[in-house]
Protein backbone atom coordinates (compact mmCIF):
# COMPACT_ATOMS: atom_id res chain seq x y z
CA UNK A 1 0.00 0.00 0.00
CA UNK A 2 1.75 3.15 -1.29
CA UNK A 3 -0.25 5.08 1.34
CA UNK A 4 0.85 2.90 4.41
CA UNK A 5 4.89 4.95 5.39
CA UNK A 6 5.92 0.72 6.75
CA UNK A 7 5.24 -0.66 3.46
CA UNK A 8 7.78 1.62 2.20
CA UNK A 9 11.64 0.48 2.44
CA UNK A 10 14.13 3.54 3.27
CA UNK A 11 17.07 1.57 2.77
CA UNK A 12 16.61 -0.04 -0.35
CA UNK A 13 18.63 0.53 -3.49
CA UNK A 14 21.30 1.31 -1.90
CA UNK A 15 23.38 0.99 -4.75
CA UNK A 16 21.42 2.87 -7.25
CA UNK A 17 21.03 5.45 -4.29
CA UNK A 18 25.39 5.34 -3.91
CA UNK A 19 25.38 6.32 -7.90
CA UNK A 20 22.84 9.08 -7.41
CA UNK A 21 25.05 10.83 -4.70
CA UNK A 22 27.86 10.20 -6.69
CA UNK A 23 26.96 11.88 -9.80
CA UNK A 24 25.57 14.99 -8.01
CA UNK A 25 29.19 15.63 -6.24
CA UNK A 26 30.70 15.01 -9.08
CA UNK A 27 28.93 17.86 -11.07
CA UNK A 28 25.97 16.34 -12.81
CA UNK A 29 22.93 18.82 -12.18
CA UNK A 30 20.68 17.04 -14.67
CA UNK A 31 18.57 13.94 -13.16
CA UNK A 32 15.52 12.35 -14.91
CA UNK A 33 13.64 9.69 -12.53
CA UNK A 34 12.08 6.60 -15.40
CA UNK A 35 10.37 3.41 -14.62
CA UNK A 36 10.88 0.30 -17.02
CA UNK A 37 8.12 -1.57 -15.38
CA UNK A 38 5.73 -1.19 -12.47
CA UNK A 39 7.27 -3.76 -9.81
CA UNK A 40 5.58 -7.34 -10.28
CA UNK A 41 3.02 -7.57 -7.58
CA UNK A 42 1.11 -4.88 -10.27
CA UNK A 43 1.54 -6.91 -12.92
CA UNK A 44 -0.51 -9.55 -15.05
CA UNK A 45 2.87 -12.09 -15.34
CA UNK A 46 3.99 -11.38 -11.78
CA UNK A 47 7.38 -10.58 -13.98
CA UNK A 48 9.03 -7.06 -14.31
CA UNK A 49 10.19 -8.92 -17.62
CA UNK A 50 7.13 -8.13 -19.29
CA UNK A 51 3.91 -9.80 -20.45
CA UNK A 52 3.93 -13.38 -21.67
CA UNK A 53 2.43 -11.91 -24.41
CA UNK A 54 5.28 -9.03 -25.31
CA UNK A 55 2.74 -7.60 -27.33
CA UNK A 56 0.17 -6.89 -24.82
CA UNK A 57 -0.28 -4.44 -21.62
CA UNK A 58 1.63 -5.83 -18.14
CA UNK A 59 -0.28 -3.21 -16.12
CA UNK A 60 -3.34 -4.81 -14.83
CA UNK A 61 -6.09 -2.01 -15.52
CA UNK A 62 -6.71 -1.86 -11.30
CA UNK A 63 -3.27 -0.68 -10.80
CA UNK A 64 -2.70 2.54 -12.39
CA UNK A 65 -3.30 4.84 -9.13
CA UNK A 66 -1.66 2.51 -7.15
CA UNK A 67 1.71 1.99 -9.76
CA UNK A 68 1.77 6.41 -9.90
CA UNK A 69 1.59 6.55 -6.25
CA UNK A 70 4.32 4.10 -6.13
CA UNK A 71 6.02 6.38 -9.15
CA UNK A 72 5.72 9.21 -6.75
CA UNK A 73 6.36 8.11 -3.57
CA UNK A 74 9.61 6.52 -4.51
CA UNK A 75 11.00 9.86 -6.49
CA UNK A 76 10.17 11.56 -3.10
CA UNK A 77 12.12 9.09 -1.70
CA UNK A 78 15.15 8.88 -3.42
CA UNK A 79 15.59 12.73 -3.52
CA UNK A 80 15.21 12.64 0.16
CA UNK A 81 18.19 10.32 0.88
CA UNK A 82 20.47 11.41 -1.45
CA UNK A 83 20.13 15.81 -2.20
CA UNK A 84 18.94 15.61 -6.22
CA UNK A 85 16.20 16.92 -7.74
CA UNK A 86 14.71 14.83 -10.27
CA UNK A 87 13.60 18.05 -13.00
CA UNK A 88 11.30 15.31 -14.86
CA UNK A 89 9.59 11.59 -14.62
CA UNK A 90 9.54 9.36 -17.16
CA UNK A 91 6.16 6.58 -16.70
CA UNK A 92 6.59 4.44 -19.73
CA UNK A 93 9.42 3.23 -21.41
CA UNK A 94 9.77 2.01 -25.01
CA UNK A 95 5.85 1.08 -24.51
CA UNK A 96 4.57 0.45 -28.29
CA UNK A 97 6.48 -2.44 -28.63
CA UNK A 98 6.94 -6.33 -28.43
CA UNK A 99 10.23 -6.35 -26.96
CA UNK A 100 9.33 -7.04 -23.57
CA UNK A 101 8.50 -10.54 -22.41
CA UNK A 102 8.24 -12.60 -19.28
CA UNK A 103 10.97 -14.19 -18.54
CA UNK A 104 13.35 -11.55 -20.84
CA UNK A 105 16.72 -10.83 -19.62
CA UNK A 106 15.26 -7.04 -19.25
CA UNK A 107 12.93 -5.59 -17.12
CA UNK A 108 10.38 -3.59 -19.48
CA UNK A 109 6.68 -3.21 -20.20
CA UNK A 110 4.11 -3.15 -23.61
CA UNK A 111 1.68 0.05 -23.29
CA UNK A 112 -0.88 0.35 -25.61
CA UNK A 113 -1.14 4.29 -26.94
CA UNK A 114 -4.55 4.46 -24.93
CA UNK A 115 -2.74 2.81 -21.74
CA UNK A 116 0.32 5.03 -22.35
CA UNK A 117 -2.30 8.55 -21.93
CA UNK A 118 -3.89 6.92 -19.02
CA UNK A 119 -0.65 6.53 -17.46
CA UNK A 120 0.61 10.23 -18.13
CA UNK A 121 -2.40 11.61 -16.79
CA UNK A 122 -2.57 9.29 -13.92
CA UNK A 123 0.32 9.95 -12.87
CA UNK A 124 0.69 13.49 -13.27
CA UNK A 125 -2.57 13.81 -11.11
CA UNK A 126 -0.79 11.48 -8.34
CA UNK A 127 1.84 14.54 -8.38
CA UNK A 128 -0.26 17.19 -7.92
CA UNK A 129 -1.65 15.66 -5.31
CA UNK A 130 1.23 15.22 -4.02
CA UNK A 131 2.33 18.64 -4.36
CA UNK A 132 5.32 17.83 -6.81
CA UNK A 133 6.38 20.06 -9.22
CA UNK A 134 8.34 17.81 -11.64
CA UNK A 135 7.50 17.32 -15.15
CA UNK A 136 6.33 14.47 -16.88
CA UNK A 137 8.54 13.09 -19.82
CA UNK A 138 7.31 11.16 -22.50
CA UNK A 139 7.00 8.34 -23.59
CA UNK A 140 10.67 7.45 -24.35
CA UNK A 141 9.73 5.41 -27.31
CA UNK A 142 12.29 3.73 -29.07
CA UNK A 143 11.86 5.51 -32.65
CA UNK A 144 10.57 8.20 -33.66
CA UNK A 145 7.70 7.14 -35.78
CA UNK A 146 6.40 5.07 -33.71
CA UNK A 147 6.85 8.13 -31.33
CA UNK A 148 4.68 9.92 -33.56
CA UNK A 149 1.86 7.22 -33.90
CA UNK A 150 1.42 7.17 -30.09
CA UNK A 151 1.39 11.27 -30.25
CA UNK A 152 -0.87 10.92 -32.57
CA UNK A 153 -3.72 9.57 -30.51
CA UNK A 154 -3.21 11.22 -27.53
CA UNK A 155 -5.94 13.62 -26.48
CA UNK A 156 -5.74 17.26 -25.43
CA UNK A 157 -5.36 16.70 -21.76
CA UNK A 158 -2.61 14.00 -22.24
CA UNK A 159 -0.52 15.98 -24.21
CA UNK A 160 -0.98 18.83 -21.97
CA UNK A 161 0.79 16.41 -19.36
CA UNK A 162 3.40 15.96 -21.15
CA UNK A 163 6.08 18.81 -20.08
CA UNK A 164 9.38 17.29 -22.16
CA UNK A 165 9.14 14.70 -25.35
CA UNK A 166 11.48 11.79 -24.98
CA UNK A 167 12.34 9.67 -27.90
CA UNK A 168 15.03 6.96 -29.23
CA UNK A 169 16.69 7.34 -32.21
CA UNK A 170 17.35 3.03 -32.22
CA UNK A 171 15.64 3.18 -35.93
CA UNK A 172 15.70 6.80 -37.26
CA UNK A 173 12.81 7.15 -39.47
CA UNK A 174 10.13 10.40 -39.06
CA UNK A 175 12.81 12.40 -37.30
CA UNK A 176 11.73 15.83 -38.58
CA UNK A 177 7.91 14.51 -38.09
CA UNK A 178 8.86 14.74 -34.23
CA UNK A 179 10.78 17.72 -34.14
CA UNK A 180 7.70 19.65 -36.02
CA UNK A 181 5.58 17.94 -32.87
CA UNK A 182 8.01 19.85 -30.42
CA UNK A 183 8.14 22.69 -32.51
CA UNK A 184 4.34 23.09 -33.07
CA UNK A 185 3.84 22.74 -29.28
CA UNK A 186 6.72 24.04 -28.01
CA UNK A 187 7.94 21.53 -25.34
CA UNK A 188 11.44 20.73 -25.02
CA UNK A 189 12.15 17.55 -26.86
CA UNK A 190 15.69 15.20 -25.76
CA UNK A 191 16.80 12.18 -27.20
CA UNK A 192 16.98 10.80 -24.49
CA UNK A 193 18.65 6.80 -25.63
CA UNK A 194 20.65 5.43 -27.93
CA UNK A 195 23.83 3.66 -28.40
CA UNK A 196 25.09 1.28 -31.02
CA UNK A 197 27.45 -2.09 -30.81
CA UNK A 198 29.01 -1.16 -34.08
CA UNK A 199 29.51 -3.75 -37.06
CA UNK A 200 32.87 -4.87 -35.70
CA UNK A 201 33.57 -7.50 -32.75
CA UNK A 202 34.64 -6.34 -29.61
CA UNK A 203 37.40 -3.98 -30.37
CA UNK A 204 38.94 -0.55 -28.21
CA UNK A 205 41.38 0.10 -31.09
CA UNK A 206 38.80 0.29 -34.60
CA UNK A 207 37.51 3.30 -35.34
CA UNK A 208 34.34 2.13 -36.99
CA UNK A 209 32.03 1.79 -34.09
CA UNK A 210 32.91 5.93 -33.21
CA UNK A 211 32.59 6.56 -37.21
CA UNK A 212 28.73 4.76 -36.64
CA UNK A 213 28.28 6.71 -33.66
CA UNK A 214 29.23 10.36 -34.90
CA UNK A 215 26.81 9.37 -38.15
CA UNK A 216 23.93 9.02 -35.42
CA UNK A 217 24.90 12.28 -33.30
CA UNK A 218 25.18 14.45 -36.51
CA UNK A 219 21.75 12.93 -38.49
CA UNK A 220 19.61 13.12 -34.86
CA UNK A 221 21.23 17.13 -34.28
CA UNK A 222 20.49 17.71 -38.13
CA UNK A 223 16.90 15.98 -38.26
CA UNK A 224 16.01 15.60 -35.08
CA UNK A 225 17.12 19.05 -33.08
CA UNK A 226 17.05 17.91 -29.60
CA UNK A 227 17.97 20.00 -26.47
CA UNK A 228 20.04 17.22 -25.48
CA UNK A 229 21.47 14.16 -26.46
CA UNK A 230 21.98 10.84 -24.02
CA UNK A 231 23.80 7.88 -24.53
CA UNK A 232 22.40 4.30 -23.59
CA UNK A 233 24.82 3.66 -21.72
CA UNK A 234 28.32 4.65 -20.38
CA UNK A 235 29.88 1.77 -18.87
CA UNK A 236 29.14 -1.45 -20.32
CA UNK A 237 29.61 -5.16 -18.57
CA UNK A 238 33.41 -5.76 -20.06
CA UNK A 239 32.73 -10.08 -20.15
CA UNK A 240 29.28 -9.69 -21.64
CA UNK A 241 30.85 -7.75 -25.01
CA UNK A 242 33.53 -10.34 -25.30
CA UNK A 243 33.83 -12.51 -28.33
CA UNK A 244 32.43 -15.54 -26.41
CA UNK A 245 29.09 -13.58 -25.71
CA UNK A 246 27.89 -10.67 -27.48
CA UNK A 247 30.84 -9.40 -28.98
CA UNK A 248 30.09 -6.03 -29.55
CA UNK A 249 30.71 -2.56 -28.72
CA UNK A 250 28.15 -1.24 -26.23
CA UNK A 251 29.16 1.78 -23.95
CA UNK A 252 32.20 4.06 -24.09
CA UNK A 253 33.68 2.53 -21.28
CA UNK A 254 34.21 -1.65 -20.41
CA UNK A 255 34.76 -3.20 -17.28
CA UNK A 256 33.95 -6.28 -15.07
CA UNK A 257 30.96 -5.97 -13.33
CA UNK A 258 32.13 -8.97 -11.08
CA UNK A 259 35.66 -8.84 -10.80
CA UNK A 260 37.72 -10.74 -8.47
CA UNK A 261 39.49 -7.66 -7.30
CA UNK A 262 37.73 -4.17 -8.33
CA UNK A 263 40.19 -2.17 -7.26
CA UNK A 264 42.56 -3.38 -9.99
CA UNK A 265 40.10 -3.89 -12.70
CA UNK A 266 40.66 -1.33 -15.41
CA UNK A 267 38.34 0.55 -17.24
CA UNK A 268 39.08 -0.11 -20.81
CA UNK A 269 37.82 2.91 -23.33
CA UNK A 270 36.95 2.21 -26.45
CA UNK A 271 37.11 5.03 -29.63
CA UNK A 272 32.95 5.60 -29.22
CA UNK A 273 34.70 7.26 -25.79
CA UNK A 274 37.00 9.67 -27.68
CA UNK A 275 34.99 10.43 -30.51
CA UNK A 276 32.03 11.33 -28.39
CA UNK A 277 34.44 13.21 -26.39
CA UNK A 278 35.31 15.12 -29.55
CA UNK A 279 31.53 16.76 -29.02
CA UNK A 280 31.14 17.00 -25.20
CA UNK A 281 34.40 18.50 -24.36
CA UNK A 282 34.11 21.70 -25.88
CA UNK A 283 30.30 21.72 -26.72
CA UNK A 284 29.03 22.34 -23.15
CA UNK A 285 25.78 22.93 -21.62
CA UNK A 286 24.45 25.90 -23.49
CA UNK A 287 25.77 26.40 -26.44
CA UNK A 288 23.43 26.26 -29.37
CA UNK A 289 23.76 24.07 -32.29
CA UNK A 290 23.56 26.13 -35.75
CA UNK A 291 22.93 24.05 -39.23
CA UNK A 292 26.00 23.31 -41.90
CA UNK A 293 25.73 22.11 -45.12
CA UNK A 294 27.53 19.15 -44.57
CA UNK A 295 26.05 15.89 -43.50
CA UNK A 296 29.20 14.98 -41.67
CA UNK A 297 29.83 18.66 -40.33
CA UNK A 298 28.60 19.47 -36.87
CA UNK A 299 28.88 23.30 -35.50
CA UNK A 300 27.91 25.15 -32.41
CA UNK A 301 28.06 28.36 -30.78
CA UNK A 302 30.05 28.47 -27.40
CA UNK A 303 27.37 29.90 -24.51
CA UNK A 304 26.84 33.57 -24.78
CA UNK A 305 28.32 33.79 -28.24
CA UNK A 306 32.46 33.34 -27.26
CA UNK A 307 33.31 31.19 -30.40
CA UNK A 308 32.37 28.53 -32.11
CA UNK A 309 33.03 24.50 -32.28
CA UNK A 310 32.97 22.35 -35.05
CA UNK A 311 33.21 18.88 -35.45
CA UNK A 312 33.85 16.84 -38.80
CA UNK A 313 33.58 13.17 -39.33
CA UNK A 314 35.42 11.64 -42.19
CA UNK A 315 34.38 8.49 -42.55
CA UNK A 316 36.20 7.18 -45.54
CA UNK A 317 39.51 5.74 -46.42
CA UNK A 318 41.43 9.07 -47.86
CA UNK A 319 42.32 11.80 -46.02
CA UNK A 320 39.63 15.20 -46.97
CA UNK A 321 40.33 18.86 -47.17
CA UNK A 322 37.92 20.60 -45.67
CA UNK A 323 37.31 24.14 -46.29
CA UNK A 324 35.20 26.22 -43.45
CA UNK A 325 33.53 29.67 -44.46
CA UNK A 326 33.18 31.82 -41.63
CA UNK A 327 31.72 34.72 -43.87
CA UNK A 328 28.00 34.43 -41.71
CA UNK A 329 30.15 35.47 -38.63
CA UNK A 330 30.95 39.10 -37.74
CA UNK A 331 34.67 38.49 -36.65
CA UNK A 332 37.08 35.67 -36.43
CA UNK A 333 39.18 37.60 -34.76
CA UNK A 334 43.27 36.80 -34.78
CA UNK A 335 43.44 33.99 -32.63
CA UNK A 336 44.69 30.60 -33.35
CA UNK A 337 42.38 27.69 -34.29
CA UNK A 338 42.68 24.70 -31.68
CA UNK A 339 41.99 21.01 -33.42
CA UNK A 340 42.04 17.78 -31.82
CA UNK A 341 41.81 14.25 -33.45
CA UNK A 342 40.76 11.06 -32.50
CA UNK A 343 41.33 8.40 -35.34
CA UNK A 344 42.91 4.59 -35.21
CA UNK A 345 46.32 5.66 -33.35
CA UNK A 346 45.17 9.22 -31.46
CA UNK A 347 42.94 9.62 -28.91
CA UNK A 348 41.68 13.52 -28.62
CA UNK A 349 45.24 14.03 -29.31
CA UNK A 350 45.61 18.45 -30.19
CA UNK A 351 47.39 18.84 -33.46
CA UNK A 352 48.63 21.51 -34.63
CA UNK A 353 46.64 24.90 -34.07
CA UNK A 354 45.61 26.78 -37.65
CA UNK A 355 44.95 30.22 -38.44
CA UNK A 356 42.13 31.17 -40.87
CA UNK A 357 42.97 33.66 -44.33
CA UNK A 358 40.11 36.29 -43.70
CA UNK A 359 37.07 34.29 -43.05
CA UNK A 360 38.08 30.59 -44.55
CA UNK A 361 39.74 27.91 -42.64
CA UNK A 362 41.43 25.40 -44.57
CA UNK A 363 42.24 21.55 -42.95
CA UNK A 364 43.27 18.14 -44.35
CA UNK A 365 41.59 15.58 -42.18
CA UNK A 366 42.73 11.85 -41.60
CA UNK A 367 40.78 9.24 -42.86
CA UNK A 368 38.34 7.40 -40.37
CA UNK A 369 39.21 9.78 -38.51
CA UNK A 370 36.95 12.98 -35.65
CA UNK A 371 38.32 16.06 -35.71
CA UNK A 372 37.34 19.50 -33.16
CA UNK A 373 37.95 22.42 -34.40
CA UNK A 374 37.56 25.37 -31.84
CA UNK A 375 37.34 28.50 -32.49
CA UNK A 376 37.71 30.98 -29.99
CA UNK A 377 37.20 34.56 -32.09
CA UNK A 378 34.34 33.57 -33.91
CA UNK A 379 31.55 35.82 -32.72
CA UNK A 380 28.73 37.87 -33.68
CA UNK A 381 26.59 38.13 -36.98
CA UNK A 382 28.02 39.27 -40.54
CA UNK A 383 24.21 40.17 -41.49
CA UNK A 384 25.27 41.26 -45.14
CA UNK A 385 26.34 37.40 -45.93
CA UNK A 386 23.04 35.87 -43.92
CA UNK A 387 20.15 37.80 -44.44
CA UNK A 388 18.00 36.36 -47.40
CA UNK A 389 17.39 38.41 -50.10
CA UNK A 390 13.94 39.90 -50.37
CA UNK A 391 11.73 40.90 -52.87
CA UNK A 392 12.91 38.03 -54.78
CA UNK A 393 10.99 34.58 -55.86
CA UNK A 394 12.04 31.34 -54.36
CA UNK A 395 11.53 28.06 -54.84
CA UNK A 396 11.48 24.73 -52.07
CA UNK A 397 12.49 21.80 -53.30
CA UNK A 398 12.05 18.42 -51.76
CA UNK A 399 15.39 16.54 -51.25
CA UNK A 400 13.59 12.74 -51.69
CA UNK A 401 12.18 13.39 -54.76
CA UNK A 402 13.14 16.72 -56.25
CA UNK A 403 9.92 18.33 -56.83
CA UNK A 404 9.27 21.58 -55.67
CA UNK A 405 6.26 23.37 -53.80
CA UNK A 406 3.75 24.82 -55.38
CA UNK A 407 0.09 25.93 -55.22
CA UNK A 408 -2.77 24.56 -57.18
CA UNK A 409 -6.57 25.89 -57.64
CA UNK A 410 -9.57 23.28 -58.05
CA UNK A 411 -13.18 23.62 -57.50
CA UNK A 412 -12.22 27.49 -55.51
CA UNK A 413 -10.31 25.48 -53.49
CA UNK A 414 -6.44 26.44 -52.65
CA UNK A 415 -3.97 23.26 -51.74
CA UNK A 416 -0.43 23.14 -51.81
CA UNK A 417 1.03 20.38 -53.74
CA UNK A 418 4.54 19.23 -55.20
CA UNK A 419 5.43 19.55 -58.98
CA UNK A 420 8.03 19.06 -61.00
CA UNK A 421 10.52 21.71 -60.76
CA UNK A 422 9.58 24.92 -62.75
CA UNK A 423 11.32 27.91 -61.95
CA UNK A 424 9.82 30.30 -64.68
CA UNK A 425 6.29 29.65 -62.83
Amino acid sequence: DPNNPTHWNPDADANQRWWLTAAKARGADTFEAFSNSAPYFMTRSGLVSGNWNAGEDNLRSDQYERFAAYLSGAMKRAQDATGVTFDTLSPVNEPDTDYWGAGGRQEGSHWDPASQARMVTTTRARLNADGVSTRIAGMDETNPNTFRTNWDTYDPATKAAIGRLNTHTYSTGGRTGVRDIAKGTATPLWMSEVDLGGSVGQSFTDMSPALDLTQRVNEDFRELEPRAWVLWQAVEDYENMTPGRENSNWGLIQTDFTPADAATEPLRKNKKYWAMANYTKFVRPGARVINTDNADTFAALRPAGQGAVVVHTNPTGAPQRLTLNLGGFQSVGTGAVERYTTDGTKNLQRESDLTPAGKTLTATVGPGSVTTFVLPGATGVNTADTTAPTGAARQLLNDRSGKALAVATANGRTTLVQRTSSPGT
